[in-house]
């Protein structure tokens, strides 16, 4: 799941996150992606603005036939946009997917 919120008004936002290397995408979206890039494993949402306090979410699957034993970090995604016709940048924050061994 990724949430944005805009703290004031901006536009052309275009959000991207990339995918882990060894994971898959599930292609059932409720807002689909505006550019899904299988080669580099990046999805990009373009939302035209957000007035100030507005949130929108995105979600999408991921899996992975590998079985990952330990923690793991997931990449930062990023949102390009304008405020005041300034362009920015912002990383998402970290996030980490934790596993232990199954016992039979």
């Amino acid at each position: 799941n990724l949430n944005i919120k805009a703290k004031k008004h901006c536009n052309k936002i275009q959000l991207i996150d990339s995918l882990p290397p060894m994971t898959k995408l599930y292609e059932h979206f409720i807002k689909e992606p505006s550019k899904i890039d299988r080669q580099n494993g990046k999805l990009t949402w373009n939302i035209e603005k957000l007035n100030a306090g507005e949130e929108r979410s995105f979600s999408y699957i991921i899996y992975s036939k590998l079985n990952i034993i330990g923690r793991f970090e997931l990449p930062a995604a990023v949102s390009f946009f304008e405020v005041e016709g300034k362009p920015q940048r912002v990383l998402s924050n970290k996030a980490f997917f934790a596993s232990e061994k199954a016992e039979m």
